[in-house]
């Protein structure tokens, strides 16, 4: 997961203050207000649609309402904030990149913006920036509408929490974020393993066999939803094995456990899939190999001038790949002829709006 600082506001993304709603939910809101108009058009305040569906997400029944009558408002309602927090996606990308905030993926062609604190049981907050993360499309129907009210208000310990107590309790109690959690590159670790056919269990590679300059990708299968690599194992290769790059809780800290859990980061392996729709570890282990390819590329300079040259290519390469901790991951293990890791200068150069814009680098290789 990379660490964003992400800022605090765009000038280009400004929900307006007030709505106009036609057709069903317009005419029910003026029954709702109490209004007569020969109009269905009806004008509302943004935060009045906010409270509505918030009273919604708490189970309060509207006046004079049937469940089905409420149901077709609430729609309504929702599908006038989608159209407003949908407007968020480019000024997202320009802040972030085109890359999922969670699992790092390239955002080529559909980007979701995704809400952190699911707007379904906190609509308070569905049109609030600071809530905004962009996320693939995996990504967002793996974390769905979690937590739950129930689960936040639980955790929070209070009797009654407010909304923002809700949502500071899931944005800096629960989780990793990658806006709020800086660390998040260490806290997730990656880690390379295969699939051992004696024992019929996955097995972590050591270090520093996993970026053995000899490991190369043989096949990428759509259809089995399989990686195979040639790997050294124990001081020989072996050949055509399933590989998988996995992510890792860190010891003492559960909330990393949880979001591996909540993200299904691992599913791959933990419940192999068959589709083509979720490839987030599939090409997760394919940026490893990518990386891996372009050390090896590396290895053909003489010097540090034929590095430098040869180097031009890698920021690139490292954007067109996504996956930034999987390309961290692997350049922190070589170094350049003057003894600089690779890692450190990809991140110092890739934190540019035409790569990695807004990295928060504070805690990754220097």
């Amino acid at each position: 997961m990379r660490p964003i600082t992400k800022p605090a506001s765009n000038s280009h993304y400004n929900p307006p203050t007030s709505l106009d709603i036609g057709g069903r939910a317009g005419v029910l809101l003026h029954r709702l207000a109490g209004t007569a108009s020969p109009r269905a058009t009806f004008t509302i305040n943004l935060s009045r649609v906010l409270d509505l569906l918030l009273e919604n997400a708490q189970g309060v029944n509207f006046p004079g309402f049937t469940k089905a009558e409420q149901d077709v408002l609430v729609a309504g309602l929702m599908t006038q904030i989608t159209r407003i927090y949908k407007t968020a996606a480019a000024p997202l990308t320009k802040d972030l990149g085109a890359f999922c905030s969670y699992c790092g993926s390239n955002l080529p062609g559909l980007i979701e913006v995704e809400h952190t604190v699911p707007k379904v049981f906190y609509p308070t907050f569905a049109t609030d920036w600071d809530c905004f993360l962009l996320s693939c499309g995996p990504c967002n129907t793996s974390k769905g509408n979690n937590p739950k009210r129930a689960d936040a208000t639980s955790w929070s310990r209070l009797v009654a929490p407010t909304e923002q107590e809700l949502y500071d309790e899931i944005r800096g109690g629960r989780y990793l974020w990658p806006d709020r959690d800086h660390t998040c590159w260490q806290d997730l670790p990656l880690q390379l393993e295969y699939f051992d056919t004696v024992s019929n269990d996955w097995v972590p590679l050591s270090i520093p066999e996993d970026t053995d300059l000899d490991n190369v990708l043989t096949a990428y299968d759509v259809i089995n939803h399989t990686v195979l690599a040639d790997i050294c194992v124990g001081g020989s290769m072996k050949h055509n094995v399933q590989v998988a790059v996995t992510v890792q809780g860190s010891a003492g800290k559960p909330w990393t456990d949880d979001m591996i859990e909540l993200m299904q980061f691992n599913d791959d392996v933990v419940n192999p899939g068959t589709g083509t729709y979720d490839r987030r570890q599939m090409n997760r282990t394919r940026a490893w190999f990518d990386a891996l390819g372009a050390c090896r590329l590396l290895t053909l300079a003489t010097d540090q001038a034929a590095f430098d040259l040869l180097w031009q290519q890698v920021p690139m390469m490292g954007a067109s790949s996504g996956f930034y901790s999987v390309w961290v991951t692997v350049l922190e293990r070589f170094s350049d002829f003057t003894g600089a890791r690779y890692a450190s200068r990809f991140v110092a150069e890739t934190n540019d709006p035409l790569y990695y814009p807004h990295t928060s680098t504070t805690h990754l290789p220097h």
